[in-house]
């Protein structure tokens, strides 16, 4: 199945990161703007090149892991539940729970907050929402599953 989202009233979609003309990397990403396949793009109303927070990208698709369908003020607690545990028990690896945030130096990589996720209220998507009982079972039994293979094949 595949993953439908709509984040058009959340205001992280409603406030893009704008590109301030004196970025050291101004220019680079300027003519990068014209390339095809480039994140960075040109408001067409305005002029001035802009790029879609990465977060909303990150969430959605990691709203795939922790079972939840959208965000709402009621829930934003129970997101950021999912992504500190499924982190602390080694469940959501690498960058998943992080996100690439623009800064003066170029772009950084950081933990999702609180702040983050109520930004991000009013997205909704197609994911099947689970109650966390049975969202800690499903990851307490692929842990299982994964530790099991791991033994056999040592």
């Amino acid at each position: 199945m595949a993953l439908h989202y709509y984040w058009g009233d959340t205001k992280a979609w409603k406030n893009p990161i704008i590109l301030n003309e004196n970025h050291p990397k101004y220019q680079l990403i300027a003519e990068a703007v014209e390339a095809e396949g480039s994140s960075w793009r040109k408001d067409e109303e305005t002029g001035k090149i802009i790029h879609t927070r990465p977060l909303l990208e990150t969430i959605t698709w990691l709203g795939l892991l922790l079972d939840l369908r959208g965000i709402t003020h009621e829930n934003v607690s129970e997101w950021l539940f999912r992504i500190k545990y499924g982190r602390r028990v080694r469940w959501l690896a690498g960058r998943d729970g992080m996100v690439s945030e623009w800064t003066a130096e170029g772009w950084d990589v950081r933990h999702i907050t609180r702040e983050d996720l109520l930004t991000l209220v009013g997205l909704t998507t197609n994911v099947t929402n689970s109650t966390r009982e049975k969202w800690l079972k499903r990851v307490h039994e692929q842990l299982v599953e994964e530790t099991e293979k791991e033994v056999d094949n040592a």
